[in-house]
């Protein structure tokens, strides 16, 4: 639709750096719009996200299944109080990794996980 960053983003990141440290924004996106590795920017124009959020978007944008979750009382609870799984976990982590993490593994020797934010999960035969 435009260059990028196009007008609209030039608007919106100059108003933003008027309150923040703007020099690294390449562009400014509309998470709105954006669906699966297709991230829209506010001038309309949109991106194949190859790196997807520098890999924290696994499933890619507004997937209509964590949508659903992220509306349930866990899924608060988990963003309210962001907990340092490495350091402090919830009492349901362990459940989770087995219940969850481990239905998906590959079914060859995968015994353990190793999460980061947005549960992308390195699995291992450790």
């Amino acid at each position: 639709m435009t260059a990028v960053p196009g007008p609209k983003s030039k608007s919106l990141i100059a108003e933003m750096g008027q309150r923040q440290e703007e020099r690294t924004v390449h562009f400014i996106a509309d998470y709105h719009k954006s669906i699966g590795n297709y991230l829209v920017d506010a001038d309309d124009n949109v991106l194949l996200d190859v790196f997807c959020q520098i890999s924290s978007l696994s499933l890619g944008y507004n997937h209509p299944d964590l949508l659903k979750a992220a509306k349930s009382d866990e899924w608060a609870q988990a963003l309210v109080n962001r907990p340092a799984l490495g350091i402090a976990p919830d009492v349901t982590w362990p459940k989770l990794l087995n219940d969850v993490f481990m239905s998906v593994a590959p079914k060859v020797s995968w015994q353990r996980c190793f999460t980061l934010a947005s549960a992308v999960v390195t699995l291992t035969t450790e």
